[in-house]
């Protein structure tokens, strides 16, 4: 059994309340809704050299081997949906040390603090648990949060989207 620890960078998007909008604008705009997003991330994972580790329905898992490429690649997402009309993206982005389970398989607490970042994310806010990156940026506030699973708080910035349109 293949096992190997590796340092690597996870990012969840997500649309908000994605089951409620389609409830209310039906599934032809939820359709839209969802390639919407699905073309946003696989031209900027393209753009960024990051990898789409899997679809979760309406939202994605990402990884890649750099945090400010997985960063960058999110903002880009994020950018691009900013004047749609669907429902608001979210999300969350941690880098650390992960196991490499299988080739093809990451578990680790920073794929748990990225997926838990991107459930306690507002609509149109992005995550981000590393503030090793873009700490002078404009567009990102910094706090501490606890996240389940974690002792202690950890410090991340928060990546408000553009106004939508």
């Amino acid at each position: 059994m293949s096992r190997r620890w590796v340092i690597r960078s996870f990012a969840f998007l997500d649309l908000c309340g994605f089951t409620a909008y389609m409830d209310d604008h039906g599934h032809d705009a939820a359709i839209e809704a969802l390639v919407a997003l699905r073309v946003a991330i696989r031209a900027a994972a393209e753009d960024h050299g990051v990898r789409i580790a899997k679809w979760l329905g309406d939202g994605s898992m990402l990884v890649g081997m750099e945090h400010e490429a997985v960063l960058d690649c999110v903002l880009a997402v994020q950018e691009r949906l900013a004047p749609a009309t669907g429902p608001p993206l979210r999300g969350g982005l941690s880098t650390g040390r992960v196991l490499l389970f299988e080739g093809d398989d990451h578990v680790g607490p920073a794929v748990n603090i990225a997926a838990r970042l991107c459930a306690g994310a507002a609509p149109g806010q992005i995550l981000v648990s590393d503030l090793s990156s873009r700490e002078e940026s404009d567009s990102a506030s910094s706090r501490s949060i606890c996240v389940r699973g974690v002792s202690g708080s950890i410090p991340i910035r928060a990546f408000e989207s553009p106004a939508r349109h």
